[in-house]
């Protein structure tokens, strides 16, 4: 789901509850999902960084035509 999915399904529910939300209510909760889920981003792009890379290496003994 996008971000913008997320952020009107956490205003309906909301609403349903029984609370009413003004723009700026919309606004914050936009923004503290945005930021999670950037935070979620980065935390997994430095776990795929920090795992080993792949190193190649020259074979011992080139093939010959």
């Amino acid at each position: 789901m996008q971000h913008n999915d997320i952020a009107a399904q956490l205003a309906a529910t909301m609403q349903d509850e029984g609370y009413e939300l003004d723009a700026c209510d919309r606004l914050i909760i936009r923004q503290t999902l945005a930021r999670a889920l950037t935070a979620q981003r980065r935390r997994a792009e430095r776990e795929r960084s920090a795992s080993t890379t792949y190193t190649w290496n020259k074979p011992s003994n080139p093939r010959r035509r």
